[in-house]
């Protein structure tokens, strides 16, 4: 397996501008690459609940142990600013192909993140396929090619183009994007948000879309809303397990309230 790991240096989001803080937004690291921090960025990633982060499968094929995820904050290399999630567990899709990236999206299950954070927040699943001429954003970490500034979250203005123009061998389940703006290395995994939900994931590039000399550039992004049963179907069992184990831990924090209870009874009779 080859890891591509973006550096300071590295490419990244062509035409984008610099973005205010998005609570959904997350940056996808390999924990051993990341010192010093946000060097181990990887991908981008959506948060849409408070323990589950949407992104591309191809962003997650190594182990849960070597994934750190980073919310909170809009800046690549600021800690102070962001808060680390350990993954409990990685749910790739079983149609997805490395091969042509057919299916290509994933949930990374995490440990809980801060529910009452206002700069952590999930945002809302598209319920409808964007139709051509809808206008959304595409967000993603990097640098605009600056060796020295801190990188900053970048967010481009793309329009929904038909599928039948985009450069991909598998266009199932695809939607496609026509404009000036396009996601380079590291924006991969990252959201398409139409209408304030999470519309698509970015997918595939070529890399000639890097290139400042292209004009228009036409980019393909998974369809968030033809998989929308497969992930609320995670959605709703890591809630059921959520709540399991928060009722186990109520049940056993009883038993020690009991526990004490019990012993300062018997105490208070012998004296």
């Amino acid at each position: 397996m080859i890891l591509l790991v973006n550096s300071r240096g590295g490419q990244s989001m062509i035409n984008g501008v610099p973005s205010k803080q998005k609570p959904f937004m997350a940056s996808i690291r390999h924990r051993n690459f990341d010192d010093p921090f946000g060097s181990g960025h990887i991908c981008g990633g959506t948060i849409i609940t408070h323990n589950l982060v949407l992104t591309a499968a191809s962003c997650v094929e190594i182990t849960v142990a070597d994934l750190l995820i980073i919310v909170g904050t809009n800046l690549r290399y600021n800690q102070s600013m962001s808060f680390n999630v350990d993954a409990r567990e990685i749910f790739i899709h079983p149609n997805y192909t490395a091969n042509d990236r057919s299916h290509n999206i994933a949930l990374i299950e995490t440990f809980t993140m801060p529910s009452n954070a206002l700069n952590i927040q999930p945002i809302a699943l598209s319920q409808n396929s964007p139709i051509v001429g809808d206008e959304c954003e595409i967000f993603g970490f990097g640098q605009a090619r600056s060796l020295t500034a801190p990188s900053q979250m970048l967010v481009g203005k793309i329009e929904i183009y038909d599928i039948s123009a985009c450069h991909h061998e598998n266009r199932e389940s695809m939607i496609c994007s026509n404009s000036n703006t396009s996601p380079c290395n590291g924006d991969e995994g990252g959201p398409v948000v139409c209408n304030h939900h999470v519309s698509g994931i970015i997918d595939y590039f070529d890399f000639n879309h890097c290139r400042i000399d292209v004009e228009i550039r036409r980019t393909t992004y998974m369809n968030v809303a033809d998989y929308r049963n497969w992930i609320e179907e995670h959605m709703r069992r890591i809630g059921l397990n959520d709540n399991n184990e928060n009722k186990s831990v109520r049940i056993n924090l009883t038993k020690v309230a009991q526990f004490w209870i019990i012993i300062i009874i018997l105490i208070e009779n012998l004296f």
